[in-house]
């Protein structure tokens, strides 16, 4: 039953409730994780009028919530690469649904408008990330086997090179979502909190805050900050590692990053587009 049809509702029903429900479930088959929620997604798409994509909302006004979730491993000694199978379930890595065990959103989905102050120089809040595009492999309704590539324009789904039917709210491959948003390089240094959190700082040493990682990782690394959320104070930013050139893949989160209003700690934030896979 799903009383209350208001998008701020059906957002918190969906992230807090079904998708928790649902990540942490043993299916048989990783490739079915989309395709045996596709009941509830189509019912959920009539309601909200948004574009469904890979277990997420395309909302214009607040991409940044969509990509806020953190994995929920169930054994201590179990977390470790094995939880991403995205091999098996084809989910891109900025999805939930890409990983192994459960997943959570760690604060309820916040539905901010996008910051009216801009940046200008040390002043002004980061601007929310924007979806300029996304698209993916699709298997097609008449042959399992045939894969159509499909991507989003303004006027809805199109497929090259066959105008053949495709399934929104089945299994996909290949999924990327193209970003503009606030980006900026960090290094992960290998100084162990806790399970799966992690200390990122500047180039000249600034500590920024603290990561969770969705999988075991050690030593340093140079990845990429994409705010998602930002008040001046703090800010959630996804964690991102470079793939190729321009594609990132998500290595995990950081919820309560230091934000925009702290001296000089906005310098190296640029707004860029990217491609994350």
């Amino acid at each position: 039953m799903i009383s209350g049809t208001d998008k701020k509702t059906l957002f918190n029903r969906w992230y807090l409730e079904i998708v928790p429900e649902y990540s942490g479930r043993n299916l048989t088959y990783d490739k079915d994780k989309l395709l045996a929620l596709a009941g509830l997604s189509r019912l959920f798409h009539e309601l909200l009028k948004l574009p469904y994509f890979a277990g997420i909302w395309i909302d214009v006004d607040d991409i940044g919530s969509a990509l806020s979730w953190m994995p929920v491993c169930p054994y201590l000694f179990d977390w470790d690469n094995k939880w991403r199978r995205r091999n098996a379930s084809r989910c891109p890595s900025w999805s939930w649904a890409s990983m192994g065990c459960g997943a959570k959103y760690h604060i309820p989905v916040q539905m901010c408008v996008a910051n009216e102050e801009t940046r200008n120089g040390s002043e002004g809040l980061l601007a929310k990330p924007r979806v300029v595009d996304y698209g993916c492999l699709f298997p097609s309704r008449d042959n399992e086997e045939s894969w159509i590539i499909a991507q989003n324009s303004v006027d809805g789904w199109w497929d090259t090179p066959y105008a053949l039917p495709i399934d929104l709210f089945g299994r996909i491959d290949n999924a990327w979502l193209k970003i503009e948003g606030w980006v900026r390089g960090v290094t992960i240094v290998d100084k162990k909190l806790s399970r799966g959190l992690r200390t990122v700082l500047t180039e000249d040493g600034v500590d920024v805050g603290t990561i969770h990682l969705d999988i075991v990782f050690h030593g340093n690394a140079d990845v990429l900050l994409l705010c998602l959320c930002d008040d001046g104070e703090f800010m959630n930013a996804l964690v991102l590692v470079e793939i190729r050139r321009n594609q990132y893949a998500r290595l995990g989160i950081g919820f309560g990053l230091v934000g925009s209003k702290t001296g000089s700690r906005i310098e190296g934030w640029e707004l860029k587009t990217i491609f994350v896979i």
